[in-house]
């Protein structure tokens, strides 16, 4: 049976050696991707099978005065662990333990609506994500409001590293370089086989062009 542990803040450290070994093998990341990922976030959800780590999400926090926002930076599950919701139950779980630290902890923030943020590649994690809450950008609505541009313009500073930010377009260029979303072969592209949204994703990013480009996404979740 697969649980699903939170780790606090000071405790990533130690958790991350366990799961940064051979991450190459496991999650398809080189350690120059995924280190500075761990050195940024400030929340970890590991998914265990009995003692042996088969999942991983790790976020982190974006300021911002009229919302709460996540910035959900890599989630990751092994690929025997696939297609069992493992992924969906650690996004939840770090979700839901957000709620209560920001909002029923903090009354102030009670009526502020949630929103994550988070970057991708694989049209199957956007077709997914746009099932299940209110996406930007979208093939329905290319125009971002006000707080959408804040909160991208927010994730570039604290968590993009290096990559340049197009914001005409909102991707982030070479991002996934060294990543399991930097589709080196186009044979290798997770389609999800949704017309519409496939050929979305698969023109903002260019993805026949391996070229290692990842598109910014804002969610609404409350």
């Amino acid at each position: 049976m697969i649980k699903i542990e939170l780790t606090d803040n000071k405790y990533i450290a130690a958790v991350r050696n366990d799961l940064m070994t051979d991450c190459l093998s496991k999650w398809g990341d080189s350690e120059m991707f995924l280190s500075p990922l761990f050195d940024k976030a400030d929340r970890l959800a590991v998914a265990y099978d009995g003692q042996k780590p088969v999942g991983f999400t790790l976020a982190g926090t974006i300021t911002n005065k009229n919302c709460i926002a996540l910035a959900y930076l890599a989630t990751r599950v092994l690929l025997e662990y696939r297609s069992q919701g493992v992924a969906k139950r650690l996004i939840k779980k770090i979700s839901g333990d957000s709620v209560v630290k920001e909002k029923l902890l903090r009354p102030g923030n009670w009526s502020k609506p949630i929103y994550m943020v988070t970057t991708t590649a694989n049209p199957v994690v956007y077709n997914g994500l746009s099932i299940n809450f209110r996406v930007f950008p979208s093939p329905e609505r290319e125009l971002p409001v006000q707080l959408e541009q804040e909160l991208v313009a927010g994730f570039a500073r604290k968590y993009a590293g290096g990559a340049r930010y197009d914001p005409s377009q909102f991707v982030f260029k070479e991002y996934f370089l060294g990543s399991a979303e930097h589709y080196v072969d186009p044979k290798n592209v997770p389609w999800a086989n949704n017309k519409l949204n496939d050929e979305y994703i698969g023109s903002k990013l260019n993805l026949s062009a391996h070229a290692g480009d990842g598109l910014v996404l804002v969610l609404r979740s409350s």
